[in-house]
């Protein structure tokens, strides 16, 4: 090739200028054959930890998390007292599945890459269930119905406490437990469904282009939005209720008040 082909391709094909390369950036993701595909930045496909921040964050959630929920559960199992009531078994959930998102969120700062997979099945693993978030978000998702179901406890024992027994709450407290730890992960499952591509794992790999949007409305609506809604309901309700029951208990208060002035001073005449 002469100098003056080179100088022409030069100027056929001119380099990007300055401000384009600022403005300009491989987009983070591309669709092909209407499955979404990932094309990470240099973090690397389906690391978890991108940032600093993030990495003090999460230690942080982990350093004062983990030793508060092993505290709670320490204290609520070493009293047998405590142990027989149903409701504390609860607390207990609660304190296990928060200890476990803790652990879980310091973990994946650590283990953010398919690197440490030497196998196909442990790539696939890997993939589908760690790298995608997928273990932590259901772990968050068994927290909340935890807390939903604490909720709807403690309103049905204000609602109808002549109803409500210990007997009553142990009995159903096995399906209560199934109920969040089966919904938790069964709500998030869309997560999985990530790809293994030239040993990166591409998050929503499997998942067609259009689904991407109904699956996190679904996962931001069944594991936020309806838990935190139905707690909002339950504890305004418990609060209306003993107001109502606060109200009644003042004014048969204030009405044995009255008849015991009466009777007082119908004595004093007779």
């Amino acid at each position: 090739m002469t100098l003056s082909e080179s100088m022409s391709n030069e100027f056929d094909n001119p380099l990007p200028s300055t401000s384009s390369l600022l403005t300009t950036e491989i987009p983070n993701q591309t669709t092909e054959d209407g499955v979404l595909v990932d094309l990470e930045n240099d973090f690397g496909i389906g690391t978890f930890s991108r940032s600093y921040t993030l990495k003090v964050s999460y230690v942080t959630l982990g350093l004062f998390g983990i030793p508060g929920n092993l505290f709670t559960i320490m204290v609520i199992l070493s009293s047998s007292k405590m142990r027989q009531k149903s409701f504390n078994i609860l607390i207990v959930n609660q304190s296990i599945l928060d200890c476990l998102v803790c652990t879980t969120s310091v973990l994946l700062i650590y283990i953010d890459s398919m690197d440490v997979a030497f196998s196909d099945f442990q790539r696939y693993f890997l993939c589908h269930f760690w790298l995608s978030t997928y273990v932590l978000w259901a772990l968050t998702a068994c927290s909340s119905y935890n807390l939903t179901a604490i909720s709807l406890e403690r309103h049905h024992a204000i609602w109808k406490p002549f109803v409500q027994s210990e007997g009553k709450v142990r009995s159903r407290l096995p399906l209560i437990l199934f109920s969040v730890w089966f919904c938790g992960f069964a709500a998030v499952f869309p997560d999985t469904m990530s790809k293994v591509s030239e040993n990166e794992c591409v998050i929503y790999g499997s998942v067609p282009a259009t689904l991407v949007v109904p699956f996190t409305v679904w996962s931001m609506v069944s594991t936020s939005i309806f838990p935190a809604f139905t707690m909002l309901f339950s504890y305004i309700h418990m609060g209306i209720l003993l107001r109502e029951g606060s109200l009644s208990v003042q004014r048969e208060t204030s009405t044995n008040a009255g008849i015991l002035s009466q009777v007082k001073h119908y004595d004093v005449k007779q």
